[in-house]
């Protein structure tokens, strides 16, 4: 039986019925190398910190390998506490393929189809506290070809629950 209070179990979940299409691994398998070894790092610096890194943990030193695929977003609720979500820091990869939107809010980044989709992942992301494998079957028209795997994490924020989120992505064109 599948566990209702795990934010990521019912992500997995809600983006199935929806037809998000997007896939949740919480056992980390990862398929790219980069990723594994990302992971690996993320996991001896939680380790010796006994906590979730914050973005000051994770220098541009050790994150050298990973910047070009690096997205970091940040939680800025609006007056009624609905998740909106800016974009702080984007890698030159993923500018390639989806234009600069450093600085942007999301909902003015991606077609309005699928800002809910990413709006409730980022969040479930940020409840959870824990790194997930993420595998995205893009929907954009501009890139509908390619599929991508990520490693997603929360960033930890000494001032109190996390508000941001670091993923890597390395895409593939899609099998088919």
């Amino acid at each position: 039986m599948a566990d209702e209070s795990n934010p990521i179990v019912r992500l997995r979940q809600q983006a199935r019925e929806a037809g998000w299409g997007v896939e949740l691994d919480e056992t980390l398998q990862f398929e790219r190398p980069e990723l594994k070894h990302l992971y690996d790092l993320w996991r001896l610096k939680a380790a010796a910190l006994n906590d979730l890194p914050a973005r000051a943990d994770l220098d541009a030193r050790m994150l050298k390998p990973f910047l070009r695929h690096l997205t970091i977003v940040e939680r800025a609720p609006d007056a009624e506490g609905k998740p909106h979500f800016r974009f702080r820091l984007q890698g030159s990869a993923l500018v390639q393929h989806f234009g600069e939107q450093t600085g942007k809010l999301l909902e003015n980044s991606i077609p309005p189809g699928i800002v809910e989709a990413w709006n409730t992942g980022y969040d479930a992301l940020l409840k959870a506290k824990k790194p997930v494998r993420v595998l995205t079957f893009y929907q954009m028209p501009s890139v509908d070809y390619l599929t991508g795997e990520s490693f997603s994490v929360p960033l930890g924020n000494p001032g109190g629950a996390p508000t941001s989120v670091l993923t890597v992505t390395y895409f593939r064109p899609r099998a088919g």
